[in-house]
């Protein structure tokens, strides 16, 4: 009776070391790529942001950049791309440098990103102003990092 749960025992740890050998690396690379897809859609947001608010600094309202028309629920903001825009006249020390802002997009909200928002100064330099973190300067050519929560 022993030597025949002893083989069982042995068949059993068989099949387990064959299936960590096949189980991990999938499921490793399902991690690798999750991560790879969330910094993808991530970077296709921040691009499709700097294009609203480009357009936004390109093409004002007739009556000024301080008058945009109403949202439904009653905010104040014009839709330019997939972003409302809004009027942000802040100054923002981004790198101990003071950036003047005109513009801003609605706030971020999502389960794969940080809380924020993207700003353009007056010149068209960008500078993300995340809820969490310090402001950022986001230099044209930025990528978004796989490895990294936020922009």
């Amino acid at each position: 009776m022993p030597s025949v749960i002893k083989a069982r025992l042995e068949n059993l740890w068989g099949w387990l070391a064959l299936a960590g050998f096949i189980i991990l690396p999938v499921l490793l690379f399902m991690a690798v790529r999750l991560q790879y897809e969330i910094s993808l859609w991530k970077q296709v947001a921040l691009n499709e942001a700097r294009a609203s608010l480009s357009a936004a600094l390109a093409d004002p309202p007739a009556d000024g950049l301080g008058s945009f028309g109403g949202k439904p629920d009653g905010h104040v903001g014009r839709l330019y791309g997939n972003f409302w825009i809004y009027s942000y006249t802040n100054t923002v020390v981004a790198a101990g440098k003071s950036y003047p802002c005109l513009l801003a997009t609605d706030e971020w909200r999502g389960e794969w990103y940080s809380q924020g928002r993207l700003a353009i100064t007056t010149n068209g330099e960008f500078i993300w102003l995340d809820f969490r973190r310090a402001p950022k300067v986001i230099p044209r050519d930025y990528r978004v990092s796989k490895w990294r929560t936020g922009y």
